[in-house]
């Protein structure tokens, strides 16, 4: 039996894993991934098994319930849309991800939108679980979840919000048993493994080492990609541009959005490569390209700066890539990227989605020089890291 992964969500939520499923397929174990029918063709490319789960991420971002909290922000009136948009969603979700885990599995991985279902699975096979998220999950001290507190509360605080955090995600995705998932049954029934840098998450107080993160994990490597002769023509025709994409994010106003962005780079006096993305983007000029999907593995060291909406996955490309991050982030952790990207110095700053105007964004591109050698500096740090080696050794020792 396979090494199943759940990763419903985004392609964000999805990339990682495809990287890392090929690592533990070198390592000579069966991999599995269960999402959306979108990204199916995305993770046969990397040679792995793809299980469906029924749903369609597009459709619950475009309706009128998942605009409003993609651009309503944070905080409890943003958990509150959040559960609004994901409502009807719900019941064909967990079907999705109990029906993949029937098919079998020796081992169960899981991101933090599937793991209070994939828990239950896991009990069900009596297989192991390791619970695999991109972001930090288990409550701790040092900082709340800004998906529910834009602030900080002090260490008591901080860690019953990340509690009362994971109730929130257990009755998002229609739990049975509400608090099924503690600290402590976590860490005496599964084992936690965080996707992400300590470059840009330090050891927390109160996390045992294992539980720090070990490094991003990042999408199956495409070689063999070569760019369309319009964006390689645009990059040889000038200085390098900046990079601005929102990723999978959908609003309500693509048009004013497409103007705001077009006003900002004129103002800030770049270039730009826009990547068109779920959010609809189309700028076309001398000094402006949109383009489709590309590889940010490639793409983003070619930029003086990238502007994005700080997904987790969006992050760490372009801390890989070396070059300075502007966060315009919108909802669930991308508050949290943002901030850590300004913290450690690889950011000027960044601007909430809601609050976004053209001279704000302007204003951040001008600074983003700056932040260069900062940038270029993390950049080493990050990509002397290797994530995957740590989930591959782990699972070793479970599973031999």
């Amino acid at each position: 039996m396979p090494i199943l992964v759940y990763a419903p969500g985004s392609r964000g939520d999805v990339a990682p894993f495809t990287g890392l499923g090929v690592r533990l397929r070198e390592a000579g174990y069966e991999v599995a991934i269960a999402s959306y029918d979108e990204f199916g063709g995305f993770v046969r490319e990397a040679g792995l098994e793809f299980r469906s789960i029924p749903g369609d991420p597009r459709g619950i971002g475009a309706t009128p319930e998942g605009q409003r909290w993609q651009e309503g922000g944070g905080g409890p009136l943003g958990t509150l849309r959040m559960i609004k948009a994901f409502r009807s969603h719900l019941a064909e979700l967990n079907e999705g991800i109990l029906a993949a885990g029937a098919e079998g599995a020796d081992l169960l991985l899981s991101n933090s939108m599937a793991v209070f279902t994939a828990y239950h699975v896991a009990r069900e096979l009596r297989v192991p679980l390791l619970a695999t998220p991109l972001q930090p999950w288990v409550p701790t001290a040092d900082f709340a979840p800004d998906m529910l507190v834009p602030f900080q509360l002090g260490a008591w605080g901080n860690r019953a919000v990340g509690r009362i955090s994971l109730l929130t995600g257990e009755y998002v995705m229609g739990a049975k048993q509400l608090g099924a998932l503690t600290t402590s049954v976590m860490r005496r029934e599964l084992r936690v493994i965080n996707g992400f840098s300590s470059v840009v998450v330090p050891p927390l107080s109160d996390w045992t080492e294992d539980e720090n993160g070990v490094g991003f994990w990042w999408p199956a490597s495409r070689p063999d990609w070569e760019p369309p002769a319009a964006l390689a023509d645009f990059l040889a025709a000038g200085p390098p541009p900046v990079y601005i994409g929102f990723g999978s994010r959908e609003f309500s106003d693509p048009a004013r959005l497409n103007d705001l962005v077009a006003h900002a780079v004129k103002l800030a006096g770049v270039r730009a490569v826009v990547q068109s993305g779920w959010a609809r983007l189309e700028l076309n000029g001398d000094d402006v390209l949109t383009i489709g999907e590309a590889p940010h593995e490639w793409l983003f060291p070619r930029m003086a700066a990238v502007i994005h909406h700080c997904g987790a996955g969006t992050t760490a490309a372009g801390l890989r890539a070396g070059v300075p991050a502007i966060g315009v982030p919108a909802i669930t952790d991308q508050p949290f990227w943002a901030k850590r990207l300004e913290t450690i110095g690889a950011s000027p700053g960044w601007v909430p989605f809601g609050e976004l105007t053209a001279e704000r964004l302007a204003a951040l591109i001008t600074e983003a020089p700056r932040h260069a050698e900062r940038a270029r500096a993390l950049g080493e740090l990050v990509r002397a890291e290797d994530g995957a080696s740590e989930v591959v050794r782990r699972v070793s020792r479970l599973l031999g």
